[in-house]
């Protein structure tokens, strides 16, 4: 049981604040790392005399906040050495108020563990479970004590300031500890510069050049229209197959054509450039037809599957400012009512199945800017209601380029047949038919019967020789189980595996299956236009989610909204091409989330991660 004197001075206190363990895992073995410092300790004396705080406090202070910051904490708690004596150390900093009254509150902190015996080390150890894996010595000793992972002295001799580290590089690997120790040294330059805490940066100017150059991925691409993806393709190769579905067979000729026509009967229904088309499809040739046809028209598809209840529906239509909704005839005699409100709310009803055969075949050509808007995915709304993600024409070119960046060169480089699977309501389902269609490739469209069935989706890609596919870790670990869909995954050249945290165990299947496989881990949310990283998987035993994607690049905030170093654990931030508009009629949250970030668009994306 805890002793309630303890809990009056640590109350709150979890666990011990570790950085991230990236070590060797072998035996125990303790490296040595010297680091001087770029601020003047005459400084550090001024300014502590100035403003009547110790210099063990201003230390302390610094090496807390570097902590909870790296670990993307709520607070630091380590061990600390002073005057001879250990003590618990547990600090919650608080960004409102100044760096002065933080250091004051440490110092009054430290004299009440140092001053009364029930606060000492071994209680705190004992009842808090603090092993000393991370300590500061502001003794200025060197040497390790064989008892802390990470021991860092500091030690000052006239105007120097030198940070020397003993760590074991069984725990963490010197790139670990080379950041934590870059970010305390920019720390402790900004206490004396800044006067609240939450204004104090964490990074300086030569940070942020690594950070915009630590994988650079820049890449030429042609900023052109969505539309021209499937155009361009068409002129080069007419004749060939670009999609094949359940109810026929496309050439590139007569899709180009069908979305034409689509698009000059949308153009005469008031379309045009940022007109959000609303495209309620089922699982067939017509779906592709729609939304290539809202991008001819120079506005953006919105899918809707026509199994939403009505009121998502009609929800998404009022919450998008869209008139215009295209659909088959054989939805709209399967959802009357549906129809009958939308057109009774003023949304124009276009069949596309009449359009294709009425409209003009001839290419529309409309010169869409590359900031112009491509398409609109409602996402789940899973926290409250459906958000509209809005990504750009400049986007989805970025994307579809299959420059050595890009995901595009997955499906490019290994064969010719693409597999679709992901619902028309799901970001990856743009990856799907865009990359394929964008470089002459075939599509096959899988129907929900089919991918629900292990036997016709193993037929469907025998029967067709699909060579790639994108699908989420559950859906191929399940199929895996399946002996029978074994010949299936023999077929494949590339598989791109994402939406979800990939499971080790997978790739080890599908290597023993087909080891001549590529395997490749993706993530991306969303609002970054389907994906921002990617990695070639050659093992179960080192799977990340990968490096930055063409034009994009990475970097990771404290839990204050702060940018860290690289090495820190903190929210993923997605910055470059693929980073969309924002939200439809959301400003609060594009104010948080779509932000600028080292003069370039980003996005905040909840997600924890670590550059390493």
């Amino acid at each position: 049981m805890k002793d309630h004197k303890l809990d009056h001075l640590f109350a709150g206190c979890s666990e011990e604040t570790v950085p991230f363990k990236d070590g060797s895992k072998g035996e125990c073995e303790f490296n040595g790392l010297s680091v001087t410092s770029h601020t003047d300790f005459t400084k550090i004396k001024s300014f502590s005399e100035e403003n009547q705080v110790q210099i063990p406090a201003f230390f302390t202070t610094a090496f807390a906040l570097a902590l909870k910051a790296y670990t993307a904490s709520e607070d630091a708690f380590f061990t600390c050495k002073n005057r001879g004596k250990k003590a618990g150390v547990w600090l919650g900093l608080n960004e409102k108020e100044t760096v002065v009254s933080e250091i004051r509150r440490s110092e009054e902190f430290l004299k009440i563990v140092s001053e009364n015996d029930d606060y000492n080390y071994e209680n705190i150890s004992k009842t808090y479970n603090l092993s000393g894996a991370v300590c500061l010595d502001l003794d200025g000793h060197t040497g390790t004590d064989k008892i802390s992972s990470l021991l860092l002295h500091v030690i000052t001799e006239g105007d120097l300031i030198t940070w020397e580290c003993e760590y074991d590089a069984s725990v963490f690997s010197e790139y670990t500890v080379n950041g934590l120790i870059r970010m305390l040294d920019n720390i402790t330059g900004e206490f004396l510069n800044k006067e609240r805490l939450g204004d104090v940066s964490l990074t300086t100017k030569a940070d942020e050049e690594r950070i915009l150059n630590i994988y650079d991925a820049s890449s030429p691409y042609e900023d052109k229209p969505g539309y021209r993806h499937l155009q361009d393709s068409a002129e080069k190769y007419p004749d060939r197959t670009a999609l094949i579905a359940i109810d026929r067979t496309l050439t590139y000729r007569k899709l180009n054509e069908e979305a034409n026509a689509l698009g000059h009967v949308l153009r005469d229904n008031g379309a045009e450039i940022e007109s959000k088309i609303a495209v309620m499809a089922d699982r067939n040739s017509y779906g592709y037809v729609m939304r290539e046809g809202a991008l001819k028209s120079g506005g953006a598809f919105m899918s809707i599957d026509p199994e939403y209840p009505e009121e998502r529906i009609m929800y998404i239509l009022e919450d998008s400012g869209c008139k215009i909704l295209t659909t088959t005839r054989e939805i709209m005699d399967r959802r009357p009512e549906l129809i009958s409100s939308l057109e009774g709310v003023g949304v124009t009803v276009i069949d596309v199945t009449t359009a294709v055969t009425e409209g003009n075949r001839e290419n529309l050509n409309i010169d869409v800017p590359g900031e112009a808007l491509a398409y609109v995915i409602y996402t789940s709304g899973s926290t409250g209601k459906p958000k509209g993600v809005m990504i750009e024409n400049r986007n989805l070119a970025n994307f579809v380029d299959d420059n050595i960046h890009n995901e595009a060169r997955v499906f490019t480089k290994f064969g010719r047949v693409i597999l679709a699977i992901a619902a028309f309501t799901f970001d990856v389902s743009v990856l799907e038919e865009f990359v394929p269609l964008g470089h002459g490739q075939t599509v096959v469209l899988a129907t929900m019967d089919q991918i629900m069935d292990a036997g016709q989706m193993r037929d469907l890609i025998l029967n067709n020789n699909v060579e790639s596919m994108t699908c989420t870790p559950t859906y191929m670990l399940n199929l895996t189980e399946i002996e029978s869909f074994a010949p299936a995954i023999r077929n494949l050249k590339s598989i791109d595996i994402g939406s979800e945290a990939f499971p080790p165990v997978l790739y080890t299947k599908l290597a023993a299956i087909n080891p001549d496989l590529y395997i490749a881990n993706s993530y991306g949310p969303t609002e970054c236009t389907v994906t921002c990283t990617l990695k070639e998987l050659h093992s179960s035993e080192d799977i990340t989610i990968g490096y930055p994607l063409s034009n994009v690049k990475m970097a990771t905030f404290d839990r204050d909204g702060r940018l860290q170093v690289p090495g820190a654990i903190g929210e993923l931030v997605i910055m470059g091409n693929g980073v969309g508009r924002g939200y439809v009629g959301r400003e609060d949250l594009n104010e948080r989330n779509f932000i600028t970030l080292l003069e370039l668009p980003a996005y905040r994306s909840g997600d924890l991660a670590r550059i390493r």
